[in-house]
């Protein structure tokens, strides 16, 4: 299950991965070539990260940026490397998936 992670005073979409688009974000996670994030999960207003869940042990958020996993919370999570497609990937599932108002909210990497 993902939830796009963008409001505030009402419910996140989610959406669920093809078992195709899971196998390729997990072999997205951990590439040596891929980019690593620097900082901590975006907040505030607006969309803010992927929140994954049974694709890992922990919880997993990516944003355009990059990826972080970790069982505290996004605010705790530590980064890891993401490779290039990602995100977009991602992004693409969700822009299918999702109402057109919610995934115009998605920005694009």
């Amino acid at each position: 299950m993902v939830t796009a992670s963008m409001y505030s005073g009402r419910e996140d979409p989610r959406f669920v991965l093809s078992e195709a688009a899971a196998a390729d974000l997990r072999s997205c996670l951990g590439d040596p070539a891929g980019q690593v994030a620097v900082g901590r999960v975006r907040s505030g207003l607006g969309f803010r990260f992927f929140h994954v869940k049974g694709l890992l042990p922990e919880p997993l958020y990516v944003d355009a940026r990059g990826a972080w996993t970790g069982g505290g919370g996004p605010e705790t999570a530590t980064p890891i490397p993401l490779c290039n497609r990602g995100f977009a990937n991602l992004r693409a599932v969700a822009v299918g998936a999702l109402p057109a108002q919610d995934a115009e909210n998605i920005p694009n990497a």
